[in-house]
């Protein structure tokens, strides 16, 4: 498989056959060695010569060109370059390594070997030292420095604000990727460093935009994990002498100490009073968020896209935004340098958040679309994690509330208030606006179930509705909050989703054979646009949807239909879905569009697909009956 440098020397020679490319050329372009080019030329013509549509001919004192040998076979080589590479791919090569160096180098205080980078970044000595020549020119502007000795390598010296500072405005931040434990782990520290610092925010009345707060959650993030890696700040990184006498000192102060009871981390004063400096403003570290503003309307405009097509409203969620940016950064840089990540808990992520890989499938298609990059199964399920704890937090019961929150603060200043209701009532509100007073004409109040208001007086009918809550909402107002919202279904609503008439049992020949069974008894029972049957066949070129024990849940990449249901194949035998699969139980699931409740049911149908006695319960006798009864043995402690 030839890397995304070799791939784009190919596509260069494809692009404009006839025409001489010397080697200079290309190391000027990609940023490496002329020794790297004329080793990738060798793995780029062994590549030719076993396609047979074209050839790479050396001229002597001149370079290198391509000589087409069959024109139709080359046609089809420049297509399938094209799809493997897009020219919209916005990054370059040596720009990556680079910031994977200094990420390397910043994560340790120890020297790091010559031979060691060279193997990590895959690059010849040369080459090697030309990169490091960029990133002495990228760190230099944050006072750092390099530092080269013979026998033990390189390393970055320099104050240690500095290197935060670097990380931040490089964009090479990254939270550790593991496994699934640690993924959820490090989810849940975000959120826990998220609510100490909104409750401590709230608590002292510190007014701050959405876009700053979630500025902030990076900037504390990245400072903690400096101070769990044993970075700290030390005297004479801080230039003001007095900020401990600020309220600006006792909010980090405070962020800070509460963080280091959970996650065990000495607090030096020193970073208290650099955290002091940033919530002030008036320090070394200006408020440019660390970011890209690229990445971050990416994943704005997708998680919109997401909205469309699933009918699930991600678009408030600050903390799934953040894990997002989080592991997206880096998987730019892996994608690049053609890294990308296995998961070993792939199979268990599928099975346990189904919907959420499906999510994440999707997610990944944007990625392809806008990067020209495929995302493996691997990649996606770590952004199924994402999306399943965003899921989590989504207002899923059928007793979900629509809350209104009348105030004069504008949009982007309620993000502390928003973060505090929705941690108070997570997974209780279905809808949380908010209005100023002189909109509230054109509001349908009709439609919410509560209504509150941190206006001191309110004028007209809606005065005698709406609940005084603060600004900054205290235990009190989360008494009064609670009394006003608060106030799902059974067994029997999931099984609803099954009917006898959707149900086959005996022999299929095939996957195929199975499904086409399948698909004609939804299209007999319900009135099917063909484009159910069309998203059927495609979630299953995407990859696999077999999800253990036997089951495979074949389904739409996105909901369509107007009723949830479930098609049923009960075989006689077992079936190939996949080149290692076997199954011998079908369940064709539809979630209706436009009802985000409606993925409830995936929750449920995991807990029969993840409980391998009653899988074997159910395969002793396939039949409807003790299919609904094994259901409903799964979900005896659900209700």
């Amino acid at each position: 498989m030839l890397s995304k440098r070799q791939l784009k020397i190919l596509m260069e020679f494809c692009s404009s056959p006839g025409e001489v490319f010397s080697s200079q050329y290309f190391s000027d372009r990609l940023g490496v060695s002329i020794r790297t080019v004329k080793a990738d030329f060798d793995v780029v013509k062994e590549a030719l010569d076993r396609d047979g549509s074209a050839v790479i001919l050396s001229m002597p004192s001149k370079g290198s060109i391509l000589k087409v040998l069959n024109q139709e076979r080359f046609q089809d080589l420049t297509e399938r370059i094209r799809r493997e590479y897009s020219d919209e791919f916005p990054l370059t090569e040596q720009p990556m390594r680079v910031k994977l160096m200094i990420s390397r180098l910043l994560g340790t205080n120890q020297y790091l070997t010559k031979e060691w980078l060279e193997e990590e970044m895959a690059v010849s000595e040369s080459t090697l030292y030309l990169d490091m020549k960029l990133v002495r020119k990228t760190i230099e502007p944050y006072q750092l420095t390099m530092s080269y000795e013979s026998g033990r390598g390189y390393k970055i010296g320099g104050l240690e604000k500095n290197k935060r500072q670097c990380l931040i405005k490089e964009n090479i931040y990254t939270l550790p990727v593991g496994n699934r434990n640690r993924k959820s782990l490090e989810m849940k520290t975000v959120t826990m460093i998220e609510e100490i610092i909104v409750e401590t925010l709230v608590d002292y009345e510190f007014k701050i935009s959405d876009t700053l707060f979630r500025e902030l959650i990076v900037y504390v993030v990245l400072s903690i994990e400096r101070m769990l890696g044993g970075n700290f700040i030390r005297k004479k990184n801080t230039n003001e002498s007095n900020i401990s006498s600020e309220r600006e000192y006792e909010i980090a102060e405070r962020i800070l100490r509460r963080s280091a009871v959970k996650l065990n981390f000495p607090v030096m004063e020193d970073e208290i009073g650099l955290l002091a400096i940033y919530l002030k403003g008036t320090g070394d570290y200006d408020r440019k968020s660390g970011i890209p503003q690229e990445v971050n309307d990416f994943i704005t405009d997708s998680l919109s896209l997401i909205h469309q097509e699933f009918s699930v409203d991600f678009t408030g969620d600050v903390e799934l935004n953040i894990f997002l940016c989080l592991h997206f950064i880096p998987l730019l840089t892996r994608l690049q340098n053609d890294m990308q990540l296995d998961n070993e808990m792939l199979n268990e992520i599928k099975q346990s958040f189904p919907f959420a890989f499906d999510i994440a499938i999707y997610f990944s298609l944007l990625i392809q679309k806008r990067y020209g990059k495929k995302i493996v199964e691997g990649e996606i399920s770590y952004f199924a994690l994402c999306f399943a704890y965003g899921l989590e937090n989504l207002n899923a019961e059928e007793n979900a509330k629509s809350i209104l929150v009348i105030t004069p603060l504008k949009q982007s200043e309620t993000i502390l208030i928003r973060q505090r209701i929705n941690q108070w009532f997570k997974n209780q509100i279905a809808c949380l606006d908010f209005v100023n007073q002189v909109d509230l004409p054109a509001v349908e109040l009709q439609k919410y179930d509560a209504v509150f208001t941190t206006h001191r007086r309110l004028t007209g009918a809606v005065k005698d509705l709406a609940v005084r809550i603060s600004m900054f909402p205290n235990e009190q107002d989360f008494l009064r909050m609670n009394m006003a919202i608060n106030g799902y279904t059974s067994a029997e609503s999931v099984m609803s989703k099954f009917h006898e008439d959707l149900v086959f049992t005996g022999e299929a020949g095939s996957k195929e054979d199975i499904l086409e069974r399948l698909l004609t008894l939804a299209e007999e029972k319900y009135e099917l646009s063909p484009r159910f049957r069309t998203e059927i066949l495609a979630r299953e070129e995407l990859g696999s949807t077999y999800f253990g024990n036997k089951i495979a849940i074949p389904h739409p990449l996105c909901p369509i239909t107007e009723e949830t249901f479930v098609v049923a194949g009960l075989l006689d035998r077992e079936i190939s879905w996949s080149e290692s699969e076997k199954v011998r139980i079908v369940l064709m699931v539809s979630a209706e569009a436009n009802n985000p409740k409606a993925f409830q049911l995936w929750h449920y149908l995991s807990s029969l697909v993840c409980n391998k006695k009653l899988v074997n319960e159910l395969l002793s006798d396939l039949s409807y009956e003790n299919l609904l009864k094994q259901l409903t043995e799964s979900l005896r402690d659900k209700f």
